[in-house]
């Protein structure tokens, strides 16, 4: 487990959703994760040792934590799966004996830092959640990790009701892409990962003018340019992040339903490549 600290918390206007930042402390590599805005203003408060009135959620957890004469050994961040971190609170007291606890995130960070208790990160988390992110940042490319995509069929542009639909979905990007890939993908116990290059506001923005093909090609086209160059960049150190353990790499041992006797030799031959190992048991 690697040892972080909580560097600041980022807002984004146009999803108003709220990220903390972890970084290592014995490194540069950064973890951005995902919080609401009441435990964004939670952590905030913690960051600055703001004293509150009453006491918040996070605040009575604590106080139940050292009611029973608990001590908080540690906050663990020990896993990913489709882009949701998971994580764990180390509590233990002579009452009660050690005790592993499941808990968000974004409590669990709320809670730490209110105790002044150390947050580790799995190896495995960190590098998996940071191999795409530092190939963008080779890069330069600004980015935001995180958001709800909303996939349309294409090639159109939205109507101003649609666009003002997904807004208040809270969607943060809208594409014709993505499905039914990302679950085709899983089921292929292929590991999947969305990179969205934005190429314009949709129609719902005041501020900005109308987009035409042209525009959007343009934009397209140097996205695209970004995009092999972020590759490149993945591909480097993409073998070094293999994880024999993934859950990603067992999915179709529990996807298919056809019965054994009714696979034709001539479907299993077409799915080899990707089902091989499964059909010919």
């Amino acid at each position: 487990m690697i040892p972080v600290k909580v560097t600041k918390i980022s807002y984004h206007s146009e999803s108003k959703s709220y990220a903390v930042i972890l970084k290592e402390i014995a490194g540069e590599k950064c973890l951005p994760v995902i919080v609401g805005s009441f435990e964004a203003q939670s952590i905030a408060l913690a960051i600055e040792t703001v004293d509150t009135p009453r006491p918040l959620t996070h605040d009575l957890i604590c106080d139940l934590i050292s009611g029973v004469d608990g001590v908080l050994n540690a906050v663990r961040i020990n896993s990913l799966d489709e882009g949701v971190f998971f994580s764990q609170l180390e509590i233990e007291s002579i009452k009660l004996g050690k005790r592993i606890i499941d808990a968000r995130p974004s409590d669990a960070i709320a809670i730490a830092l209110r105790m002044d208790t150390p947050i580790l990160v799995a190896k495995k988390v960190l590098d998996e959640a940071g191999l795409l992110e530092d190939s963008i940042k080779k890069e330069n490319i600004p980015y935001q990790r995180g958001g709800t995509y909303v996939v349309m069929e294409g090639p159109q542009f939205s109507t101003l009701a649609e666009s003002n639909l997904y807004r208040s979905w809270k969607a943060d990007v809208i594409g014709m892409t993505n499905m039914p890939e990302a679950k085709l993908a899983r089921e292929a116990e292929i590991r999947y990962a969305s990179v969205s290059m934005v190429t314009d506001y949709d129609c719902w923005h005041p501020d900005h003018e109308n987009v035409d093909v042209q525009q959007v090609i343009k934009v397209l086209l140097d996205n695209a340019a970004k995009a092999k160059n972020m590759i490149k960049n993945l591909i480097e150190n993409f073998e070094n992040h293999i994880d024999p353990n993934d859950p990603t790499n067992n999915c179709l041992d529990v996807a298919i339903i056809t019965a054994p006797e009714k696979r034709t030799q001539k479907t299993k031959d077409k799915l080899k490549t990707i089902a091989g190992r499964v059909l010919n048991k």
